[in-house]
């Protein structure tokens, strides 16, 4: 009797095992199946990353270009006469009234017939 009673602890005990060494198989598939998962997540982050550089490259870029291109306008603008400039020629032009100048041909005839 004792005999079987020490089988029967041995059984128990190596059904025990046996279930405990099941749960351990389904927990390391379960942790392999996540490291994968998250092998895989880290990747796609990582492919978005450089994504995001290549574009902010690209936008750095482009903000340098239009920055050139704002200082040549500006270097370009300060080379345009100013409104008193404008103003003054005005002043000058009217000043001199260019419409009532002569002729070279009209001061022929004048001095022609005069």
């Amino acid at each position: 009797m004792a005999e079987i009673q020490i089988n029967q602890i041995i059984q128990d005990i190596d059904s025990r095992i046996r279930s405990l060494e099941s749960k351990n198989t389904l927990l390391r598939e379960r942790i392999e199946i996540i490291n994968q998962n998250s092998l895989n997540q880290s990747k796609k982050y990582i492919e978005e990353l450089k994504k995001s550089n290549t574009q902010f490259q690209k936008i750095k870029t482009e903000i340098t270009s239009l920055k050139k291109t704002n200082n040549q306008i500006i270097r370009e603008l300060k080379l345009l006469a100013t409104k008193e400039q404008v103003k003054t020629l005005e002043k000058y032009i009217d000043l001199l009234n260019p419409t009532e100048f002569i002729t070279r041909k009209e001061l022929k005839e004048i001095l022609k017939n005069g």
